[in-house]
């Protein structure tokens, strides 16, 4: 097992495809390992090379946060493999950030043994071994020294950190850093390391692109198994403090003779504009591939051989000829024939012209991605800007240990061109955003690669970030593009409970209520096929804790998952339940493409019944108006039929605020209205101020008891309802305040 993880952490340490010669005589190779940008995170909302831990929020658009500007925080990160690399060099984008003139404690790089342990030491654990880099804002006792102050320390796990003056005893080489907090500019540090030689920082924060050098010191010795991290720590005083990015490269010279440990050469962007990009192929290429070799054969895998690479370079080079056409057409209605005599010749004529978009390729996307495939779908766009992990090996549909690290697309398209040569996969590897829309679902190519003319057919969304799924179904409804959403397959287990119907149909799903719930609100309310559970979540049944009240006070916590409750965690998925939603999404394509007879699911069908509370809030209006001496007489309310669906079906949950019943449900004004509320400004126009978030919804019969005893009546709200009732309303009103941003 021991010899495994030792593979896996080489193999991981080594992954870069890239080698840039810099002007200090070096070769630099980026660790993706062991490096960070945004958004941080993978399409399972994890990270699969760092974890996180304490008061870190990660803000996947801007940084990662390890404190807030609050009393008493701690926050962290580090990198879940050790770095192995004997020379590198690490250049992380910071920020150190704050309202007040008091401020504190800071912030630390780390190199150590340990890992992932909350302490007293800016965050990390006292006693630590390997290396420290402070970034201490909060001077305690340092007589005739300027701080901020950044400084090392080596730890032999024995030593611990004299707090009360600022680790001076254990202080190896420092700098002041005045003016590091608060900056106008990208806020820098650039650590360089050569093995048991030489440590140099270097800081940017005067000016951009104006490197000074902090420190450097001679005869280093960082543990050869040391994790990269990060930790921030707030005491009394407090600041933000972020990290933005962090790039790791591992440097070694490209001709023989010993290497400078002194020389650093240019700090920052230039080096690497002046860089020349060239194919690895070095010793470390050799090891990758010696210890990928023994992997596989050694753990049960296929051998890794020349034939192998043969035959893969056979499929593709066969795949681009069928492209091309050279592929016999009776070989190719052979092996769809099933589907021929199922859908009739000419059902599988429209299917092999039509083009689909997957956007999403992890395991629900792969899934109905091979499905299409094998089905006949000629041309196929991929999109996801994620690569295979072995967490995701549990569910991805063709993924092997090979795939891992690589991009999702390509692994989607390797694999499937030894099925399907004459389909065209066109792969793009990069995130769905508003911005990439048009060309994302843009015009398609041809069996032959050709530009046809048209946008895709259909559209299959497998995404489960929020944003970019609310943003796809938007732009797809919008511009009339036809689309097949999959809700949420984690926590579910029962494929019996798997449906596909109208989104505004979807129950019993986190995922597609939060979507719904946005769509609604910026007017997309029915329309959209999608793949949903109605499984209920149960004792034992595998779930996302909720986040204790204490983690709302720390922030916007609703804008790092998939639910407002929830902070960003591992999702529990079945793998057998992503392959279930994306076959029921390929099946529910093929059925449509092809004019195939399939019963619909019926929606909710409640227009009838929102139009009726409509109408019954005028008259109510219209009720408490006269009661106050106005004229009533052709009242105007600034409420929808839209806007009550989305109160009773998205706010409410079709119940009633007061006693849970779902039945004769109205909408009432939950406060009595206040002075000014009647609106006659505009002549000949009699109207009411009422906001979406001022009505409560509740049986008729409630409804007339609140009129008479709270709208109409002397009694407050406390006097008339309970604290649980209370609550219930208030939560329901912050949460469509929070909502109300999309509308």
């Amino acid at each position: 097992m021991f010899f495994l993880e030792t593979c896996f952490w080489l193999l991981a340490s080594s992954a870069a495809v890239l080698a840039v010669e810099a002007d200090d005589g070096h070769k630099r190779v980026h660790l993706r390992t062991h490096s960070l940008t945004s958004p941080y995170l993978d399409s399972d909302m994890q990270s699969r090379w760092w974890d996180f831990g304490g008061d870190t929020v990660i803000r996947a658009d801007q940084y990662i946060r390890l404190t807030a500007d609050r009393p008493s925080q701690t926050g962290w990160i580090f990198s879940r493999v050790p770095l192995t690399a004997t020379n590198w060099e690490i250049e992380v984008e910071f920020s150190i950030t704050g309202a007040h003139n008091l401020y504190g404690d800071g912030m630390a790089m780390w190199l150590t043994k340990q890992r992932a342990q909350s302490g007293q030491v800016f965050g990390h654990v006292d006693k630590f071994e390997g290396l420290g880099i402070f970034f201490d804002t909060y001077k305690n006792n340092r007589p005739g020294v300027t701080f901020p102050y950044v400084m090392a320390m080596m730890g032999d796990g024995q030593t611990e950190y004299e707090k009360h003056t600022d680790g001076k005893a254990n202080e190896l080489d420092g700098c002041s850093a005045r003016g590091i907090r608060n900056t106008h500019i990208p806020t820098k540090a650039l650590v360089t390391y050569f093995a048991d030689k030489n440590l140099t920082v270097a800081l940017q924060y005067k000016n951009e692109g104006e490197w000074t050098q902090c420190f450097s010191i001679a005869n280093v010795k960082i543990p050869s198994v040391a994790y990269l991290g990060f930790s921030a720590e707030t005491g009394e005083l407090s600041d933000n403090h972020d990290i933005i990015s962090v790039e790791a490269r591992n440097m070694y010279q490209p001709v023989s003779g010993s290497s400078d440990s002194t020389r650093t050469g240019n700090r920052g962007g230039n080096r690497r504009g002046k860089g020349r990009t060239k194919e690895g192929g070095s010793w470390g290429g050799f090891f990758v591939k010696l210890i990928l070799f023994i992997m596989l054969t050694e753990y049960g895998g296929a051998d890794f051989n020349l034939a192998d690479a043969a035959e893969l370079q056979h499929h593709a080079a066969l795949a681009a000829r069928a492209r091309r056409g050279d592929y016999d057409e009776d070989l190719i209605l052979e092996q769809l024939a099933r589907n021929r005599v199922f859908l009739t010749p000419d059902g599988l004529a429209s299917l092999r012209s039509a083009s689909v978009a997957i956007i999403g390729c992890g395991g629900v996307g792969s899934h109905a991605c091979v499905a299409l495939a094998r089905s006949g779908v000629a041309s196929i766009r991929l999109v996801d800007f994620d690569q295979v992990t072995l967490s995701s090996l549990n569910r991805h549909a063709v993924a092997t240990l090979a795939d891992v690290g690589t991009p999702k697309v390509h692994c989607l398209r390797r694999r499937l061109e030894q099925i399907v040569p004459w389909c065209h996969f066109d792969c793009r590897n990069e995130l769905f955003s508003v911005e990439a829309a048009q060309r994302l679902l843009g015009e398609v190519k041809g069996v032959g690669g050709e530009r046809v003319g048209r946008k895709v057919d259909w559209v299959v969304d497998a995404i489960d970030n929020i944003d970019s799924k609310v943003a796809l179904l938007k732009y797809c409804s919008e511009n009339g593009l036809k689309v097949i959403s999959s809700m949420g397959a984690g926590c579910k287990s029962d494929p019996t409970r798997v449906l596909v119907g109208d989104i505004s149909a979807s129950i019993e799903d986190p995922l597609s209520r939060a979507t719904r719930r946005r769509l609604r609100a910026q007017g997309v309310t029915s329309g959209i096929p999608c793949v949903f559970s109605t499984e209920k979540p149960g004792p034992g049944k595998a779930e996302l804790l909720p986040l204790p009240d204490e983690e709302f006070e720390k922030g916007d916590v609703g804008e790092l998952g998939v639910l407002p409750d929830f902070r960003v965690r591992i999702l529990p998925v079945l793998g057998t339940m992503p392959a279930v939603f994306g076959l029921a999404a390929a099946n529910h394509i093929i059925l449509e493409i092809t004019g195939y007879p399939h019963d619909y699911l019926a929606s909710k069908a409640r227009e009838k019944m929102y139009e009726g509370i409509q109408a019954q809030v005028q008259g109510l209006e219209e009720k408490i108006a006269r009661a106050r001496g106005f004229d009533a007489i052709g009242l105007k309310l600034p409420l929808t039929v839209g806007d009550v669906g989305y109160l009773v079906e998205e706010v409410y949950y079709g119940r009633s605020a007061i006693s849970g019943v779902p039945t004769r449900l109205a909408l009432a004004r939950w406060r009595k209205p206040p002075e000014g509320y009647f609106d006659t400004s505009v002549e000949g126009q009699k109207s009411v101020k009422l906001k979406l978030d001022e009505l409560v919804l509740m049986t008729k019969e409630e409804m007339a008891k609140h009129e008479r005893e709270v709208l109409n009546g002397s009694k407050t709200l406390e006097e008339m309802y309970s604290k649980d009732v209370l609550d219930t309303v208030r939560l329901r009103v912050e949460e469509e305040k929070h909502y109300s941003r999309w509308r």
